[in-house]
């Protein structure tokens, strides 16, 4: 996996002048351990988290990012590994809905994607996926337990074959 960042000695993408972030890469992988905000000139701030998609594999979301007064949002990607590794759509949406419950108890609104397309899923894999995209999408709001769908599984699927992503998006 390639990882891509800001050049060493430079500031954060949010305030690169020339427009042009993320030029360097490398090839590990780091494990969130703490998500610290402080800047008195941001209203709030939006911290993505969840499958290997925006590199949360493994993590336990809360512990990092659940101090008071962090963070105020949260974008999930949930299930792509789970799907994977054989889960059950059930499994999936018990361990979504606890850790759901576990941001919102310390005040962060939460907005998840759906599960994408990924190349390799057998035919019960996707029906899985399907289960979890189908909890997710009720409502709009993850039937009740997330604030907010941003539909990356509508954007990516390829419109003639639905469980694989559209060639021009890959």
């Amino acid at each position: 996996m390639r990882e891509w960042h800001s050049p060493d000695g430079t500031p954060s993408a949010a305030y690169n002048e020339n427009g042009v972030p993320f030029t360097t890469s490398h090839e590990w992988n780091y494990i969130v351990g703490a998500v610290d905000v402080l800047s008195p000139d941001t209203p709030g701030t939006l911290v993505a988290f969840g499958s290997s998609v925006v590199d949360g594999t493994g993590s336990e979301v809360c512990r990092p990012i659940c101090a008071p007064g962090q963070v105020d949002n949260q974008f999930g990607n949930f299930g792509t590994n789970d799907i994977a590794n054989n889960c059950s759509a059930e499994d999936i949406m018990a361990a979504m809905a606890n850790t759901f419950q576990q941001l919102r108890a310390n005040g962060i609104k939460i907005f998840v994607t759906p599960i994408t397309p990924r190349p390799g899923y057998s035919g019960i894999q996707n029906n899985r996926r399907g289960e979890v995209n189908a909890f997710v999408r009720t409502g709009g709001d993850c039937s009740g337990l997330c604030d907010g769908v941003l539909d990356f599984d509508a954007v990516l699927k390829d419109p003639a074959q639905p469980n694989r992503i559209y060639p021009d998006r890959d």
